[in-house]
């Protein structure tokens, strides 16, 4: 699933495939999320957007095999942005592989140390790497958590769209 869903995120928001290039304050995570949600499906994946669970909606479950995977997104600085890791791992179950956030930064400032604590206050978390610290169009860093109630290691893997990186590239 990693795979699949870091190179869905890395297409769309490198590649043209949506715009960033509108005024800040207009960057809507459902957009995004239904782009995301279009390519995946037309890749063949059994992918489908805001299906319920426990107390809330899942972005994305992307499921395979009886296994799934669960994709939430954000804009920075909206409604709930700092509980993302936490609202994804809330959805989980036993059967759930993998984790991803997406988070997306309408900033001209990079946001990666920020998230970072955001990621160090969620629930479980051990540790955490980062794949590309510089300010880029597209970081990515992977938070571990340790989820008590099913004695299980989780790995979530986290994507921040820098996007007024991308509109310069336009």
């Amino acid at each position: 699933f990693a795979d699949i869903i870091e190179n869905t995120i890395r297409t769309i928001s490198e590649n043209g495939g949506f715009s960033f290039d509108e005024k800040k304050d207009t960057i809507l995570e459902s957009d995004f999320r239904d782009h995301v949600l279009t390519v995946l499906k037309s890749m063949g994946h059994f992918a489908f957007a805001e299906p319920t669970r426990r107390k809330g909606f899942i972005d994305i479950l992307l499921k395979r095999n009886g296994s799934e995977a669960i994709i939430e997104f954000k804009v920075w600085g909206r409604r709930k942005y700092k509980q993302v890791i936490g609202q994804a791992l809330s959805y989980g179950t036993p059967w759930t592989l993998e984790y991803a956030t997406v988070m997306i930064n309408p900033n001209s400032n990079p946001i990666l140390d920020k998230f970072i604590e955001n990621a160090k206050n969620a629930p479980g978390y051990r540790y955490h790497t980062v794949a590309n610290p510089e300010f880029a169009p597209l970081n990515k860093l992977t938070s571990f958590h340790y989820l008590a109630k099913w004695n299980k290691h989780v790995t979530v893997n986290h994507f921040v769209i820098n996007a007024q990186l991308l509109t310069s590239l336009i």
